[in-house]
């Protein structure tokens, strides 16, 4: 019994509100201080349909002033429009008045002027008889001046026909003259035309070969091999390419720019390349951004002779853009595997050498 006693008459359990943080009971759905609903949703709801009450309440003030101020904007232009009808009915009646008076002036000088036109009728009559005599004397003078100027168109007539054939006669010359001189022009533009064309590919085949020795850009190389090989063999433009690829070959071979170059590490320290492992270089060879790494890489390699150089030579002499690299690729791989080195650039002659030859090469490598 004092067990039910207890629970039946237990404090509630309190918890604070959401909004005012005030206690109450714990199973309220609405705060009996701040009025409020615990639940979210219907608060918002609430305030939602509060504001919606305000609002409608406003666009129908608005509604009202905006239709009291038409009505008062109506009535002034009634009271204008009225007055401006007052107006134009004085000066209607002013203008009626004023009519009748212009009407009485104007019959008086329209009279005035019937009398001034009958007397001007008569001097123009005059005037007319005397302009007939005038033009009479006129049309007889004028029939003798033709006369005499038929005679002189006459004249001038014939000595215009021999003008002219003594003209066509200079014409004919002139132009055979002119034809003559225009065919040696066509032929002299033909030549030039011809000459700058020549010229012009001569300059695109200079412009490759400098661009190649100057960047090492194979691929410009390679153009001009291209070029040397597709055109006619004996064609100035074949003559002309191989005389450029030449001189590619010649640079190249005559020198390197890879001398006084060293490898070195983030902190500026120069690497030695005799204390890298054979993998080191091999990765530098194939991967570094930096071609002249590159090109130190593929001159380290020509001391190893081990089975997996030749191999990494070769990937480098398919990839490889810069021409100094190729060159060296080209020489290490001569040097560790025999290869009679006869061209400083040609790689098809090496992959067929190296693919009938590689078991017996590697037979000799570590």
């Amino acid at each position: 019994m004092e067990q039910e006693y207890k629970e039946i008459h237990k404090e509630p359990e309190t918890a604070p509100c959401r909004h005012c943080t005030q206690p109450i009971n714990k199973m309220a759905k609405v705060c009996h201080i701040c009025g409020r609903h615990q639940n979210t949703l219907l608060n918002q709801l609430q305030h939602a349909a509060t504001f919606t009450t305000i609002l409608m309440a406003v666009i129908a003030m608005a509604q009202v002033y905006v239709s009291y101020y038409q009505m008062v904007d109506t009535k002034a232009k009634h009271v204008e429009a009225e007055e401006v009808l007052k107006q134009s009915q004085a000066v209607l009646a002013k203008a009626t008045n004023d009519s009748e008076s212009v009407k009485k002036i104007s019959m008086d000088v329209l009279s005035k002027s019937a009398t001034e036109s009958e007397n001007t009728i008569k001097n123009a009559n005059n005037v007319l008889l005397e302009s007939r005599k005038t033009s009479y004397k006129a049309i007889m003078a004028s029939n003798n001046a033709r006369k005499d100027v038929a005679n002189t168109v006459k004249s001038i007539n014939t000595q215009l026909s021999e003008s002219n054939k003594r003209i066509i006669a200079a014409e004919t010359g002139f132009i055979e003259k002119f034809d003559k001189t225009n065919r040696s022009i066509e032929k002299v533009k033909s030549d030039v035309s011809t000459e700058l064309g020549v010229l012009k590919k001569r300059n695109e085949l200079v412009l490759l070969a400098d661009k190649a020795i100057s960047t090492g850009d194979r691929k410009s190389f390679e153009r001009l091999e291209e070029l040397s090989s597709s055109c006619s063999i004996d064609s100035t433009e074949a003559l002309q390419a191989r005389s450029e690829s030449l001189r590619v070959r010649v640079h190249y071979v005559s020198g390197t720019s890879l001398k006084n170059i060293y490898m070195k590490r983030t902190d500026g320290t120069v690497v030695n390349l005799g204390s890298l492992s054979t993998d080191d270089l091999i990765s530098i060879l194939l991967k570094a951004k930096n071609w002249e790494y590159r090109g130190l890489a593929a001159q380290a390699l020509q001391s190893r002779k081990e089975i997996k150089v030749p191999d990494a030579l070769i990937e480098s002499m398919k990839s490889e853009p810069q021409l100094e690299v190729l060159r060296e690729s080209i020489a290490s791989f001569a040097r560790v595997t025999g290869y009679p080195k006869n061209d400083v650039f040609l790689t098809e002659p090496i992959y067929s050498w190296w693919k009938g030859n590689k078991i017996l090469v590697e037979a000799g490598l570590k």
